[in-house]
């Protein structure tokens, strides 16, 4: 009898044991959260430094489902390097050019000109006119847009047409972006707009020309922004053949950020 009931008492703990078998209280049993889904630099005397234009480097990232805005960021910190961005191997559908040291962006959504989808997609950094580069790469969810709101403006740009707007870089600035979101216009026909940025109403010292509908993005780092600080530059979006709908906006980060709650004395 008393070994019937030993093993009635061990069966229970048994039972016991098992029911609470992946039932952690601190868990709501949902897959975390990633925003980062690749980063890989190349600095200061590393083998994969860039030095030819013969010379490229193809990086391969799965991006899984739910993400509805995909940013690829490449700063590069010297030399010169090319960014671009695409579905097979090598890349060929965007491109963000170089203009030496700084950063570069390429934004991707559902309604880009090639959509973002849960896949393997392949980023591509090349060397241009045989100038070296050091980089640093990272491949991430797009959150909130950084720093102050300068310019935001949408509406519809009929085919063919331009619109400049002017906007004036804060003396604080540290950097300045400039994202324009373009869509199928009123008429439902192929849209496409390009993003130039100058310092007059005829200069265009930076553009952004992929194609179709979706984001064009130009960056300006502090070396650039400092020579800018208090000068009115000019974006121009530039519409093609079909009626474009635009969402432009323009953001900076200061130099020196006031942080909520303090009074700025030691």
């Amino acid at each position: 009898m008393g070994g019937l009931f030993t093993a009635l008492v061990l069966f229970g703990a048994f039972l016991g044991l098992s029911s609470g078998c992946g039932m952690d209280q601190g868990s709501s049993g949902e897959i975390p959260r990633v925003d980062v889904f690749l980063t890989k630099e190349c600095i200061q005397d590393q083998e994969c430094t860039l030095s030819d234009p013969e010379e490229k480097t193809v990086l391969p990232v799965t991006i899984p489902y739910g993400v509805s805005l995909l940013e690829v960021s490449l700063e590069v910190l010297s030399g010169e390097a090319d960014l671009i961005v695409g579905t097979e191997d090598p890349p060929t559908d965007y491109f963000s050019p170089a203009h030496g040291t700084g950063v570069q962006k390429i934004l991707l959504g559902p309604e880009s000109h090639e959509p973002l989808q849960a896949r393997t997609w392949y980023i591509e950094l090349v060397s241009p006119f045989g100038v070296g580069a050091e980089w640093k790469l990272s491949v991430q969810r797009r959150l909130a847009q950084p720093g102050s709101i300068l310019l935001e403006e949408e509406g519809q740009l009929p085919a063919g047409q331009n619109a400049l707007f002017p906007l004036v870089v804060p003396e604080d600035a540290a950097s300045l972006e400039v994202v324009l979101e373009s869509e199928r216009g009123h008429e439902g026909g192929p849209a496409d707009a390009d993003l130039f940025l100058g310092s007059g109403l005829a200069e265009e010292e930076y553009s952004s020309l992929n194609p179709g509908t979706g984001f064009e993005v130009l960056v300006l780092g502090p070396e650039v922004v400092a020579a800018l600080a208090g000068q009115t530059l000019t974006a121009k979006i530039e519409g093609y053949e079909e009626e474009t709908a635009y969402h432009l906006t323009a953001s900076y980060l200061a130099a020196n950020p006031v942080v909520a709650g303090t009074t700025g004395s030691p």
